[in-house]
């Protein structure tokens, strides 16, 4: 049986640690060099602080009061300023001259000068003037109420005084037709734009009269309407100029290849005739008025057999003139 050889004994670890100072330069390990600037910054940190009461921070320090004593600052100015070492850098010589000449040179405003500004507004801030209320006037109140308001208002104004009753009447002026003939124009070229386009077509068909039919009942329907609005205020006078000028726009809708599709055009026609017929006997024109209306009639008879009645009616009322 072989015997075990006797293990060696461990020698201390610091028996195998090499001496450094036995190798040479370029073997030793590198020591890290200080520059002149952290030498600096190192010598900054290790200064004491000073036991005099220094400045802090404005973030720091409590609010203090704005107002300064002049006496003190003529102090600290003709003192110089020395540096510590504090949060925040003191101020300047030329920063202390500042304030303090910003403070000498300000001069409270006497009551003079306080009113100057009153009356002109300051020039930094403008202030807002405040809009003064219009009154409304009473052309705008009128305007903004519908006929059937107005109408009301002046019975109520008027009441049942007969003196009033006339003075109204009297002061009435003669009616406007211009906004009904620009209402019949309106209506006119809904139906023109209503038309399609038709390539094959005439445009007059029956196709194309469906699309248009609601525009048509609604020039007939204003037609007869406001001719009828007229007779029954009396306005004889302003019906004929009415009938003259509907004549013409009635003129101007289209014709249909169907003839049952013109009775709408043909009864525009036939009322303006009654109306003509019952303007004549109760107008109140002069010679020369009826005379250029007969002319008027003679024109549009060629085409339209309604009116030719009119004729010897407008002769009569020429003849009872003296």
């Amino acid at each position: 049986m072989a015997t075990r050889s006797p293990r060696r004994a461990r020698q201390p670890l610091r028996e195998y640690l090499i001496d450094t100072g036995d190798l040479p330069n370029q073997w030793r390990p590198i020591t890290p060099t200080v520059t002149p600037d952290e030498s600096i910054i190192r010598q900054r940190g290790r200064k004491s602080k000073s036991t005099t009461a220094t400045r802090t921070s404005p973030r720091k320090s409590p609010r203090k009061s704005v107002t300064t004593d002049l006496t003190q600052l003529d102090d600290s100015i003709s003192s110089p300023v020395v540096e510590k070492d504090t949060d925040t850098p003191g101020r300047t010589n030329s920063a202390l001259r500042g304030v303090r000449k910003r403070l000498v040179l300000y001069q409270e405003d006497t009551p003079e000068d306080t009113d100057f500004l009153k009356s002109y507004g300051s020039p930094a801030k403008k202030k807002k003037e405040l809009k003064k209320t219009q009154v409304c006037e009473l052309t705008d109140k009128l305007k903004a109420l519908s006929q059937q308001q107005i109408i009301d208002v002046v019975l109520k104004v008027v009441g049942g005084d007969t003196q009033r009753k006339q003075e109204v009447l009297n002061s009435l002026p003669r009616p406007d037709v211009t906004p009904l003939i620009k209402n019949l124009e309106y209506l006119q070229r809904n139906i023109y734009k209503s038309l399609p386009n038709s390539r094959f077509g005439s445009g007059r068909d029956a196709f194309c009269y469906r699309r248009v039919k609601t525009h048509v009942m609604s020039f007939k329907t204003a037609c007869v309407g406001q001719g009828k609005q007229l007779a029954d205020a009396n306005s004889w006078n302003t019906a004929l100029d009415y009938i003259e000028k509907a004549w013409e726009e009635v003129g101007n809708l289209p014709d249909w290849d169907d003839a049952s599709h013109c009775k709408t055009k043909d009864s525009c026609y036939r009322s303006l005739a009654a109306l003509t017929k019952q303007a004549i006997k109760a107008c109140s024109l002069q010679k020369q008025e009826v005379e250029e209306f007969k002319e008027w009639l003679l024109e549009v008879s060629v085409e339209r057999i309604e009116m030719k009645p009119c004729i010897a009616m407008v002769d009569k009322k020429i003849s009872s003139f003296k």
